[in-house]
């Protein structure tokens, strides 16, 4: 059993664009109706190879007749060297910001429409604070075959959701001598607490024909959202512009991934 694999946050990023409401469509002629915004702060983890706690925005803008100007706070936005306006969204981004988990962030995008006339969009967003995989020791779980499985961080400050992921894939040999590979994977946006439980009947659809475990692996994601981030959702972009702008943090105590591994290896 495949699926394919969709990083939570570009899924986020996906339907909130198809789906945020505002005041107007995008009908009519482009400059008078409002800009469409989305975009995003993220943070590298604090083991990555090459910028660890890097915390690195993008911004996409649609709509605009002349290239905004984008700051976040009083950080003037670079459009991307490829970003040029060539009828499509103008790119922006930034690595290397001087903020920090747990900081407030104001954006503002001020363009000038058709008409001749100023605008400006903006959006306020908080950088979720630190947290950690519980059930993680240096970036792997262990897990028990055959039984229910149960993910759980604790709490980042100002997060209004998780997005979670799950990937677990291993090789059996059943009852009837036969090799048996099962891969799946489970994500979502999770708003109910600092816990969610697998049980064994959704992991082990067919431990009941199970002989002998051949390997197991996999691995688990969590990352603390702050922001518009359900379907449906109306975007927080005030002003002259409509869209979303969120933060997603990783947390603290692994990369990007907790990997799962048997007890004992």
């Amino acid at each position: 059993m495949k699926r394919l694999f969709i990083l939570p946050f570009v899924l986020i990023w996906v339907l909130l664009l198809l789906n945020c409401e505002g005041p107007e469509g995008l009908q009519g002629v482009p400059g008078e109706n409002p800009i469409m915004v989305s975009g995003y702060i993220d943070k590298y983890p604090a083991n990555h190879p090459y910028n660890p706690n890097m915390i690195w925005c993008y911004i996409s803008i649609l709509n605009s007749p002349s290239a905004p100007q984008v700051h976040l706070n009083d950080i003037m936005i670079p459009l991307d060297e490829y970003g040029e306006y060539v009828g499509t969204a103008l790119q922006y981004s930034q690595d290397n910001l001087p903020f920090s988990q747990g900081d407030s962030v104001h954006l503002t995008i001020e363009y000038e429409q058709l008409n001749g006339d100023s605008a400006a969009a903006y959006a306020d967003i908080f950088i979720p604070g630190e947290f950690e995989i519980e059930n993680s020791d240096s970036c792997f779980i262990d897990i028990e075959f055959g039984e229910d499985f149960e993910l759980s961080w604790t709490e980042s400050s100002g997060a209004d959701a998780y997005s979670y992921m799950l990937r677990m894939m291993y090789e059996y040999v059943d009852t009837s001598g036969d090799t048996v590979f099962f891969q799946h994977i489970w994500e979502n946006i999770y708003d109910q607490g600092t816990s969610i439980l697998f049980d064994s009947e959704t992991l082990y659809p067919g431990y009941d024909e199970f002989d002998t475990l051949i390997g197991l692996g996999g691995y688990c994601l969590v990352r603390a959202i702050h922001g518009p981030y359900k379907e449906g959702d109306s975007g927080n972009i005030q002003g002259d512009g409509m869209g979303f702008f969120t933060s997603s943090i990783p947390p603290s105590n692994c990369d990007y991934y907790a990997y799962l591994r048997l007890p004992g290896y």
